[in-house]
C-alpha cells in the first residue's frame, strides 16, 4: 500500500478505503511510487550488515522499499492486498534480476509465517489509513513476527498534519479528513488516524527502544495542505 492516496467514494464502514479501490488506483498507475523514501534509505544505511537478513515489507505497493532491501542482500517478502501493485512489483524485481525477493498479494492478517521470522519489518505510509481494530491487530502481529532484537521501521501520521482538524475528531486518534482531490466534493472525506508523540510512544511501548523523527512537508499545491509524519525506528 505504500504512501497511499485515497478515494473515499469507495470507502467501507467508517471511511476506510477498500482493497478494490487500491487495486483500481494501482491498475491506473496511481500511487505506484517507485523511488525509496530518503528517510528510509538513511535508516537502512545505519544497519551495519544487511547481507542475509530476513525482511518483511507490509503494504509494499510498487516495491520501492522491498527492492531496495533486496539490492542490499536481504531476503525480502513484500505483501500488499492489491494484486495490481504486486504484479507491478514482481515485474520490477524480474527486470532487475533479483531472486532474493518475493511478492505476495495477501493482507498481513493472512500471513502464516511463524513468530520470530524477521530481522526487519517495514510498514511505511500504511497504518494511519487502517481502522482502529486493524491497527491494533497488525501492530501486535508485527511484534510477534520480529526476532528478539529485530527492528521495525514505520511511519505514523502526526497531529501536526494540516488535515488533523480537532473539530473533526470522531474517536481517539481518529479524524474526518479531506485527502484525495478527485474533483468532486463527495469524494474528499475519509477517516484517518493522527498521533502526538506521547501517543506514538504508548502505541509502541512493548519495544525495548523507540527512536522518533518527524517530517513536515508542504507539497507544491494550490490548497497548501501540509503532511506530517512520525518516522519510527523501534527495536524489539
Amino acid at each position: 500500500m505504500s504512501e497511499k492516496r485515497v478515494d473515499s467514494a469507495e470507502k467501507p464502514g467508517d471511511g476506510q478505503l477498500s482493497t478494490q479501490a487500491w487495486d483500481r488506483f494501482y491498475a491506473e498507475g496511481r500511487s505506484l511510487l517507485v523511488w525509496p523514501d530518503e528517510m528510509f534509505v538513511r535508516e537502512l544505511n545505519q544497519l551495519k550488515d544487511t547481507e542475509g537478513l530476513k525482511a518483511l515489507d507490509i503494504g509494499c505497493g510498487a516495491g520501492r522499499h522491498t527492492l531496495l532491501m533486496a539490492e542490499r542482500g536481504m531476503h525480502v517478502k513484500g505483501i500488499d492486498s492489491s494484486s495490481a501493485s504486486i504484479a507491478f512489483a514482481t515485474q520490477r524485481a524480474a527486470d532487475k534480476g533479483l531472486s532474493n525477493v518475493t511478492f505476495v498479494s495477501i493482507p498481513l492478517q493472512e500471513l502464516d509465517d511463524p513468530d520470530g521470522s524477521y530481522d526487519v519489518i517495514v510498514i511505511w505510509g500504511v497504518v494511519h489509513y487502517l481502522s482502529d481494530e486493524d491497527q491494533k491487530a497488525i501492530l501486535s502481529r508485527i511484534f510477534s513476527l520480529l526476532k528478539p532484537g529485530g527492528k521495525l521501521f514505520a511511519t505514523l501520521r502526526s497531529t501536526r498534519d494540516s488535515r488533523c482538524d480537532p473539530t473533526q475528531r470522531v474517536a481517539e486518534n481518529r479524524y474526518k479528513a479531506i485527502y484525495f482531490d478527485a474533483g468532486e466534493a463527495s469524494e474528499k472525506e475519509m477517516v484517518m488516524s493522527f498521533w502526538n508523540e506521547d501517543e506514538v510512544r504508548s502505541l509502541l511501548s512493548d519495544y525495548q527502544s523507540v527512536t522518533l523523527g518527524h517530517r513536515d512537508l508542504e507539497p507544491i499545491s494550490e490548497n497548501r495542505l501540509s503532511t506530517s509524519h512520525w518516522l519510527i525506528r523501534a527495536q524489539k
